[in-house]
């Protein structure tokens, strides 16, 4: 749901891979699997990468959002068979199950509506991408200050903003770079040429 794939694993990460190798998966494994899924991020929406590009390209945010759902899903799938197959081979069990699947979803429906909300607002035309994720911080700042209670100190509150300042000024140097190096890609005709050397090579 960060739209980013470096602050979804700095995110998942510090919660998912220790509680792995507690549970018996080998650290490098965990490492991997989080590393690699948390790249689905920039594919399903919200990807801030569609939007950035969307901003850039003049393309139309909500069509790459539509665009990245099937092929998201698609590599999620076979990731998932993957890690099956490779958990079943080395004995991986993970916790037992302790709980029902009712009452693990029960307890999590006010996270899970946060998709929902973010695409469903796009979607019908309520918001454009910028409103929603005003609309989205609003959200989970409700719901983890008054029903997880997740912020029940000013200090959690201004770790999850210097977080998110990180994790944004990350990306902004990732898109600074980029748009400078289309510049310069453009200005001494790289571009031109290397569509040039893939033309040739298809003909």
């Amino acid at each position: 749901m960060s739209g980013s794939g470096p602050a979804t694993v700095a995110a998942l990460g510090l919660i998912l891979i220790p509680a792995m190798v507690k549970n018996g998966y080998d650290k490098a494994f965990a490492a991997a699997n989080v590393s690699v899924t948390s790249g689905l991020a920039i594919v399903i929406p919200p990807s801030i990468a569609f939007i950035v590009y969307g901003g850039i390209a003049d393309a139309s945010v909500p069509a790459l959002f539509a665009a990245g759902i099937l092929p998201g899903l698609l590599v999620a799938g076979f990731l998932m068979l993957t890690v099956y197959l490779i958990s079943k081979k080395r004995g991986y069990r993970g916790l037992p199950r302790q709980e029902s699947t009712w009452l693990v979803f029960k307890d999590a429906i006010w996270g899970v509506m946060t998709p929902v909300i973010i695409l469903g607002g796009i979607y019908g035309g309520i918001f454009t991408p910028t409103e929603e994720a005003a609309v989205a911080i609003f959200y989970g700042l409700f719901v983890g200050t008054f029903i997880y209670k997740t912020f029940n100190s000013w200090d959690k509150l201004l770790h999850v903003l210097f977080e998110s300042v990180k994790a944004t000024a990350v990306i902004m140097f990732v898109v600074t770079c980029a748009g400078l190096f289309a510049w310069v890609a453009s200005t001494v005709g790289l571009v031109e040429r290397g569509a040039a050397v893939l033309l040739a090579l298809s003909g």
